[in-house]
């Protein structure tokens, strides 16, 4: 289903067989969360170029497919058909992600802060 924009990702990531999306960080965290598996198109309009670096680092990882926007047109179609009748690749994909996903990023990142500020206490 394609959708403008979605209020509730939590539904939305709860029923995706196949995400197609943009590769912002919030975007390939939660998809990493969820082991939603994922055709990323990096905005080529970004700072940086950053959204290319992370769905590089995804796609290494095994953990989603990578499509530039230049391809948007003459590829899309393809690579989503390639992986949709592919339910093992899917499911390999889904894996890797959620192997590759790190729930507790931000308490990890904030004992960090924490013991780098000195303020650490546990």
């Amino acid at each position: 289903r394609l959708m403008k924009f979605i209020d509730r990702m939590d539904y939305a990531y709860a029923v995706a067989d196949l995400a197609i999306c943009r590769s912002g960080a919030l975007t390939c965290s939660e998809l990493m969360i969820t082991g939603t598996p994922s055709i990323l198109i990096p905005s080529p309009n970004v700072a940086e170029d950053h959204q290319t670096r992370n769905a590089e680092s995804m796609v290494e990882a095994g953990a989603a497919r990578m499509l530039p926007e230049s391809k948007m047109n003459t590829q899309l179609y393809e690579v989503w058909e390639e992986l949709w009748e592919d339910e093992k690749e899917l499911a390999r994909i889904s894996a890797s992600a959620l192997q590759h996903g790190s729930p507790d990023a931000a308490s990890i990142i904030a004992d960090d802060v924490l013991k780098l500020s000195g303020r650490y206490t546990a």
